[in-house]
């Protein structure tokens, strides 16, 4: 039985956790995590679906689904031939379009002359600033500037934020890194990818802010942790809670060689099993197939996907290579949270065990030197004094659109996809008329044609050549004008909610005896819409050279 400080023993609750007193008092960080995981999930599908746009994949095939649904009317009245549409129209693929790709990249480049170099101006009035500190510290802002290719970085950061929201900046300082190499670096982080306080975009004061890290070694993070006598016990409870839980998912990954069908069963039912039957191991064995299944399952699918092919090559081609015929669960999900009311940093494995917690975590004193004259000698005299550095967080949003009425940063692509999908089905069906139905050539006598031509109604045009006996040749036109309008209708309208740049428009504004002055203007005439977007990047660009000073 475990105890507190103390020395009254540490109950075990409903929930499995240990209730001891840091239990009690943090558990509250589980249920942020829980709850920003929570209202994230449309943004990570909607993300999901913008960047298959991107890339020129529709998230459905509509005009396969409106053939179906057309066939499903003849079900009833002729099956043959509902099923002969089927199956000659199963073949045909949904056709990509490019224009969410031409709209991201056109803002993209409008977005970057929102920083063009970076200037660095200090305002401090309470200290008198020489020219050559001034000197000194625009030298360290280019130092970061070009150590971390915030330059390069900025395309990447503007591409993300237009096709999901919004793009974070992380900023870490590496204590044992030489000085030469920079101390300070510089990361971008995904808004998918980060723990958000959901109502934080209706108050100025955000509860908390935090990222999630995939796929971190617990070795290597165990490592980290800080080892001390003056450690608290809840934290080497959580600790040793990580290894008991890794330890169950090999035994149970490597006991059924990663047959999820039949391991989830039996985990359920062996409440109490190989490993006793205290509460805490019955916590774990309960919740252990949902463990399993958020963070283990792809890894393990994956190694017996490697094995599965070593074993159809063993004693021929080894370079298939089996590494370890047994699964080992050495990587984890990290939560790295910040309770900004608290001003507390807490290191959160699996969602579920805080094995970290540290207090005021960006906040340092500075000492500085400085004189004051003596009143009655009119001498100066040396003294120290003391500077409070207080940082928030080390995160930095670049923000593509924000509103009361979205609970994250948004981006206008989410009210194009649908049409983006429309776009990709009429391309299919163009794509598929031109193939099916290519002109129809008739050939016979040339009454037989205008009879042919009078009775169905055929537009085209006949063709009448005499070889030998009287031939004619009738050619079926088919016509796609309408598709082909609807397209370049909804081509404009994405160009125009994503404020890209339509070379068309942009070539009839200035015609073709414009300068590259003139060309640009109109360009910037075009993109009137970014004029936010560049706004928040140069408030990116302040706050983040801010944050990299203190």
């Amino acid at each position: 039985m475990a105890t507190t400080k103390s020395g009254n023993a540490a109950e075990v609750r409903e929930d499995g956790t240990y209730a001891s007193d840091k239990d009690t008092q943090y558990d509250y960080v589980l249920r942020y995590i829980a709850e920003s995981i929570d209202y994230r999930t449309k943004k990570v599908a909607l993300t999901a679906r913008a960047i298959e746009a991107y890339k020129g994949f529709p998230s459905h095939d509509g005009y396969i689904n409106a053939i179906n649904s057309y066939a499903s009317m003849w079900d009833k009245l002729d099956k043959q031939k509902a099923d002969d549409i089927r199956v000659r129209c199963k073949s045909v693929k949904p056709r990509k379009n490019m224009i969410v790709m031409r709209a991201i990249d056109s803002m993209v480049a409008q977005g970057q002359g929102g920083v063009g170099q970076y200037e660095c101006s200090v305002s401090d009035p309470i200290f008198e600033k020489t020219p050559e500190l001034v000197d000194a510290l625009e030298a360290t802002a280019m130092d970061f500037y070009r150590r971390n290719h915030i330059d390069s970085l900025l395309s990447e950061a503007l591409e993300y934020a237009g096709l999901s929201g919004a793009v974070y900046s992380f900023l870490d300082y590496k204590k044992d890194r030489p000085l030469s190499a920079g101390k300070i670096e510089h990361s971008l982080i995904p808004d998918t990818e980060m723990l958000i306080d959901p109502i934080g975009a209706k108050r100025t004061h955000p509860r908390y802010i935090g990222h999630q890290d995939k796929m971190v070694s617990w070795v290597d993070l165990k490592n980290k942790l800080i080892k001390c006598d003056h450690c608290d016990e809840y934290m080497l409870k959580s600790i040793n809670n990580v290894d008991t839980l890794l330890q169950e998912v090999e035994y149970w990954i490597n006991k059924y060689n990663g047959d999820f069908a039949a391991m989830f069963p039996a985990i359920t039912g062996d409440i109490g099993g190989h490993y006793g039957s205290s509460p805490m191991m019955s916590f774990f064995i309960e919740n252990l197939p949902h463990q399993i299944d958020t963070f283990y399952k792809s890894s393990a699918l994956a190694w017996r996907e490697r094995n599965s092919k070593y074993d159809r090559h063993a004693g021929g081609d080894t370079s298939m290579g089996k590494n370890d015929d047994k699964y080992h669960a050495q990587d984890v999900e990290v939560c790295y949270l910040i309770d900004l009311e608290n001003d507390i940093q807490f290191t959160v494995v699996n969602r579920k065990f805080i094995v970290d917690v540290k207090k005021h975590p960006y906040h340092a004193t500075v000492p500085y030197d400085y004189f004051e004259l003596d009143p009655y000698s009119g001498k100066a005299i040396d003294k120290e004094g003391h500077a409070d550095i207080c940082l928030d967080s080390p995160y930095v949003p670049l923000c593509y659109k924000k509103s009361l009425w979205e609970t994250y940063p948004y981006s206008p692509i989410v009210h194009v996809l649908d049409m983006f999908d429309d776009i990709c089905a009429l391309e299919s069906m163009v794509y598929h008329t031109i193939s099916v139905m290519t002109p129809i050539t008739f050939t016979g006598n040339p009454k037989d044609i205008e009879k042919l031509g009078a009775i169905a109604g055929v537009s085209g045009e006949a063709i009448k050549g005499f070889i030998g006996n009287s031939v004619t040749v009738l050619n079926k036109a088919v016509d796609v004008t309408p598709a082909m309008s609807e397209l370049s209708r909804l081509e404009s309208c994405i160009m125009s909610v994503l404020h890209g740049v339509d070379n068309k428009e942009q070539a009839q504004m200035i015609g073709n005896r414009a300068t590259a002055a003139e060309a640009m203007q109109a360009a910037s005439l075009v993109s009137q819409g970014l004029n936010s977007l560049i706004a928040n990047v140069e408030t990116w660009a302040e706050e983040l050279a801010d944050k990299m000073f203190k």
